[in-house]
């Protein structure tokens, strides 16, 4: 069973900036190219504007937490690569952790590729986006 994957209209026009732009910085790689695509491929829009507050989208806050132990969390803002910054939580789109969730509603278990191995996590909170503080 195919878990559906929902983003705005505005998140798939970014998503499709970064891998069609021949100017956008940092230049995805081959692999980041390749999951966003997927994710396009598999996405629809959100159903209904009420129903995007429940799945992850660009700029939202998110919280994670292993289902193996409650005290492994991981909490963060997904931005577009040139807004990323680790000291303010501000993860980049192309990492794999953020490509595993976006899209993806609260409360479901998500796994990505990570340099210590598979990681496994439970998406528990999202918090929509509000503007970006300078």
């Amino acid at each position: 069973m195919n878990i559906p994957v929902y983003l705005t209209e505005a998140d798939q026009q970014s998503l499709n900036c970064i891998i069609e732009s021949d100017t956008f910085y940092p230049k995805p790689s081959f692999e980041q190219k390749s999951a966003i695509e997927k994710i396009l491929s598999e996405a629809s829009k959100s159903p209904t504007p009420g129903d995007s507050h429940s799945y992850v989208g660009l700029k939202d806050r998110v919280s994670l937490v292993s289902p193996l132990d409650s005290r492994d969390y991981f909490n963060f803002r997904i931005v577009m690569p040139e807004d990323a910054d680790a000291d303010r939580d501000l993860i980049s789109v192309l990492l794999p952790v953020s490509l595993a969730i976006l899209g993806r509603r609260c409360g479901e278990n998500v796994s990505w590729e990570g340099p210590q191995g598979t990681r496994a996590m439970r998406i528990v909170a999202i918090s929509k986006h509000e503007k970006l503080a300078d």
